[in-house]
């Protein structure tokens, strides 16, 4: 491992702090309305069963979004120290980050393209060789063939 930090792994912690403070919001936020949902609404509706079904649904995502929360302030804290899970969340978080707003995009939400860029920066980041050895991960030669 080495002993310098290389430049920009602070800011990646910072920046996963910062969508971690989002993401633990946004998810509670989520479940409050899916218990809103599921306790006031379903006394006058028109169409029986679709409110609770999107009371799920809205809980389900908000689970998801707040356990992401979580895992991004852990994350940040194992880039912040230098830690090899830290690295390994990173990646794992980036690569979350491409998926979810793929399939924002494929209900139409296009500005998911953004956080899909910045979710590959961050790949790119990580996987560069200076990176890689601060957080103590092995740099595989090149094959010969």
């Amino acid at each position: 491992m080495l002993t310098e930090k290389p430049a920009g792994v602070d800011l990646l912690a910072i920046v996963l702090l910062i969508n971690g403070i989002f993401s633990f919001f946004s998810g509670l936020d989520s479940l409050y309305f899916a218990s809103f949902l599921s306790s006031v609404v379903p006394i006058n509706t028109a169409v029986p069963g679709i409110v609770e079904a999107t009371a799920q649904y809205v809980a389900i995502w908000g689970s998801i979004i707040l356990a992401i929360g979580i895992g991004s302030f852990l994350v940040a804290y194992g880039l912040f120290y230098g830690r090899s899970w830290g690295w390994s969340g990173a990646m794992a978080l980036a690569i979350i980050g491409i998926v979810i707003p793929i399939m924002n995009i494929i209900v139409g939400y296009w500005p998911s393209v953004f956080t899909i860029l910045l979710s590959v920066l961050i790949i790119y980041y990580l996987t560069r060789q200076e990176v890689r050895l601060y957080f103590g991960r092995k740099i595989s030669a090149p094959s010969q063939t």
